[in-house]
């Protein structure tokens, strides 16, 4: 048999916009993409953190533009807290964050349903943290970091404006969802 740690089918797919894993996105056709900002867009899935299985590429030929796209599986996408707290087997919906998903509050296109829950308190859930990373030893103090104010860059650094100042807060997070 074959085994391996990650638990999603992607494709390759282009897009001109900077795709990052767990960016909802929809098709524009062909192979395009771009991250998803309505519920009219034709949405088809999400950037992968780690596919299991690579359709349509090459090993190691990927350029900056081609990004993996899970189709099916299970597999880390970015939330908002915006229409409440996403409870273990909500429907994801597109917020109206591009890209980020939210707890469906009306019918519509689901992304996928929830396996773990966000409250808005964590960046990452303890599922995406042990997906995504690896026990290394640095010998470095680890810190909280704080998400408040940072609109839409999931614990990142918040973008400023001219003057210094962040955007807006949105508290949003990536959640494990099932597709």
């Amino acid at each position: 048999g074959y085994s391996t740690g990650s638990t999603d089918l992607a494709e390759i797919y282009e897009s001109v916009e900077t795709l990052e894993p767990g960016d909802i996105v929809y098709t524009k056709g062909n192979i395009g993409v771009g991250k998803a900002s309505s519920t009219s867009q034709p949405i088809i899935g999400v950037v992968s953190t780690k596919p299991a299985v690579i359709l349509g590429s090459e090993v190691g030929t990927r350029t900056e533009t081609e990004h993996p796209i899970a189709l099916s599986g299970r597999v880390p996408v970015k939330v908002s807290d915006e229409y409440g707290k996403v409870e273990v087997g909500d429907r994801i919906l597109l917020s109206s964050l591009t890209g980020v998903g939210a707890k469906a509050t009306t019918s519509g296109f689901a992304v996928g349903i929830a396996l773990e829950a966000f409250d808005g308190a964590d960046y990452y859930s303890p599922g995406t943290i042990d997906m995504e990373s690896e026990v290394v030893v640095t010998g470095e103090t680890c810190v909280d970091v704080t998400t408040e104010g940072d609109a839409k860059n999931y614990g990142g650094v918040a973008p400023s404006d001219e003057d210094g100042n962040p955007p807006p807060a949105a508290s949003s997070q990536q959640s494990g969802t099932e597709k």
